[in-house]
């Protein structure tokens, strides 16, 4: 009974760390991974923006939404600015896929882990047209803890080419590539989630999608040209 009322605290940052104060039964209760996974999925529908991350000339600047005690400490993000250089490349399903030069950090904000990425032969991640998102394996931000991180660019002046790693194999996959128009690259934007694909929109002389299938683990190209619209002169 104790479990079911504690699961039904809100679902704000102090409610666990307060009931944990009350005595030693509570804390291993409510630091249980049961506990925890039960309680995510509880209010998965209700979760609170505890707030939210801008990236300017001094670097990635996190700013709390809520008030206290529920208000998260701008300190407890103080170490992006020791990483130089560094750009956040997607947040989703409760992580961020940082890049630093020459590598890639997936990083949990809520369990406080960093994981390391080197970046896979043949992809060039100073092009403009590199591009990163990072998915947990649940689907959403209360699934397992392992993760998938799926990198695009242009790898030659024909083809787009993607690549997935694992963090249950902690390696990348063979790259998978699909005929790109020279004129078409990918936006430095984060892929865009729709059922089981991963979309991105490429741009140039002419504009397409970039569609990357998650069951069949493919890349295809959607292109379209620009359309000129023309009006007629008042003297003509």
């Amino acid at each position: 009974m104790l479990t079911e009322i504690l699961l039904r605290l809100p679902p704000a940052p102090s409610s666990l760390p307060r009931a944990s104060l009350v005595c030693k039964r509570w804390r291993r209760l409510v630091a249980g991974p049961d506990f925890l996974r039960r309680f995510r999925a509880r209010h998965r529908r209700n979760a609170p923006l505890l707030g939210f991350f801008t990236q300017g000339s001094r670097g990635i600047c996190f700013t709390p939404n809520l008030e206290p005690p529920d208000r998260i400490p701008t300190a407890f993000f103080s170490f992006l600015e020791d990483l130089r250089g560094c750009q956040i490349l997607c947040c989703r399903h409760g992580l961020v896929l940082l890049f630093i030069p020459t590598r890639l950090m997936v990083w949990d904000p809520s369990a406080g882990y960093l994981s390391e990425l080197s970046v896979p032969q043949g992809f060039d991640c100073w092009t403009t047209s590199f591009s990163g998102t990072v998915l947990r394996n649940g689907g959403d931000a209360h699934g397992d803890d392992h993760f998938q991180v799926f990198i695009v660019a242009r790898t030659n002046r024909t083809e787009a080419s993607a690549c997935v790693y694992s963090s249950e194999t902690g390696e990348w996959g063979k790259p998978i590539s699909t005929t790109c128009s020279s004129s078409m690259a990918p936006r430095p934007r984060p892929g865009t989630l729709v059922g089981r694909s991963l979309y991105w929109s490429l741009y140039g002389n002419s504009h397409g999608i970039l569609e990357f299938d998650l069951d069949r683990q493919c890349l295809t190209v959607t292109s379209f040209f620009k359309r000129v619209h023309t009006m007629d002169r008042p003297d003509k």
